[in-house]
């Protein structure tokens, strides 16, 4: 199946009962959350981070520790309190004794590494709670099973490993709900960004990290931004600094187009995304942050698994062609031969109806938010 008509909803299953450990109201002083490391990874913890923070009382103040070139994307959440920043693995002598001076109640631990529970460990935050597994247990007051999943044969949405854990706050009804992401940026930036261009705009994200068998042939990318550009609006390439050229080039190609990979921080690429109409990425961080951001878009996968990483935020189409090849969670596709079919498969034409729907989806909502 190259396209389903109904917008993709994440699986997570049903929730199984779990006891509630922690009495919200004994939590005055405050609670943090440390944060996971990655762009995706950090958009999948915002609904099982935003229950939380439901369940907390109004006037408890609850904070983020993140690395500090992530910290934008916790600073676009309005119901944070205060962001803590880290700049490497470890927490420095003065980050340390920003932890410290807090005096919280309560740590929350996402990642699945030992080091995340041992900075707050050492700090004084105790107690801890998350998930068992790498000796963690040892740290955790408060603890659910380890999330055991097989990569490429997952039941689940990832984003069950942390909704799960705020039914340790007696969230007895875990939702995926949680406010878009918000982020504002001068009026000076905001032209030099998008020359005051005014119609509909389409976000194309053709790179991905993690490698080619991730990545929609970029030829089909400048098809599809040569047809938005010729009868509907304005095109836009975003990624990182790494795929600079590779936007450059479809850009150039592209008469009218706008590109803005390696040109954005990440506060900028939100606001950015926050203006368009509908969003086309691989299954990236792209596609995560505009998800995250409520945005509507297409979403195309290869190599992964749409059931385990798919987007959870705004309406979505995902194009996955579920050959017996996949998902095989490889950078290179392996064969020799149909080599990348999975991407190749999924045609221009195909996205180009799915953008249309998304895209008049965008504007009917549009019009009844301004009635």
């Amino acid at each position: 199946m190259e396209s389903s008509e109904d917008f993709f909803q994440p699986n997570v299953g049903e929730f199984e009962t779990i006891q509630q450990q922690i009495d919200p109201k004994d939590l005055k002083r405050g609670v943090i959350l440390r944060s996971t490391n990655w762009l995706g990874d950090i958009m999948m913890t915002l609904p099982g981070a935003f229950q939380i923070r439901k369940m907390l009382p109004h006037d408890t103040p609850f904070y983020v520790s993140c690395y500090q070139h992530l910290s934008p994307l916790w600073q676009a959440c309005d119901w944070v309190d205060q962001v803590l920043t880290f700049k490497k693995r470890r927490f420095n002598s003065t980050e340390c004794e920003e932890i410290k001076a807090l005096d919280l109640d309560l740590g929350i631990i996402f990642p699945n590494s030992l080091g995340s529970s041992w900075d707050y460990w050492r700090n004084g935050i105790r107690p801890l709670v998350g998930r068992r597994g790498n000796f963690r247990s040892l740290m955790l007051k408060h603890q659910l099973p380890a999330y055991k999943r097989k990569p490429g044969k997952d039941l689940f949405h990832q984003v069950r490993h942390y909704l799960e854990i705020s039914q340790l706050f007696g969230n007895r009804y875990p939702s995926l709900e949680y406010p878009g992401l918000q982020h504002n940026i001068s009026l000076k930036r905001q032209e030099s960004l998008l020359r005051n261009y005014d119609g509909p705009m389409l976000i194309l994200a053709p790179g991905a990290a993690y490698g080619p068998a991730k990545q929609w042939p970029q030829h089909y990318y400048l098809k599809l931004a040569q047809w938005w550009q010729s009868e509907v609006g304005v095109a836009i390439f975003v990624g990182s600094g790494k795929e600079k050229e590779l936007c450059q080039r479809l850009s150039k190609s592209c008469n009218g187009s706008i590109n803005l990979a390696g040109k954005t921080n990440l506060s900028e690429l939100i606001w950015v995304i926050q203006q368009s109409n509908c969003v086309v990425s691989n299954d990236s961080g792209v596609m995560h942050l505009a998800s995250g951001c409520q945005k509507n878009g297409v979403a195309i996968f290869g190599s992964t698994d749409p059931l385990a990483t798919g987007p959870i935020g705004g309406k979505w189409i995902v194009h996955y062609l579920n050959k017996k090849c996949s998902p095989c969670l490889k950078r290179i596709c392996p064969l020799k031969e149909n080599h990348y079919n999975c991407l190749k498969d999924i045609t221009v034409e195909a996205v180009i109806q799915d953008v249309t729907k998304i895209n008049s989806l965008t504007q009917s909502n549009e019009k009844t938010l301004n009635l």
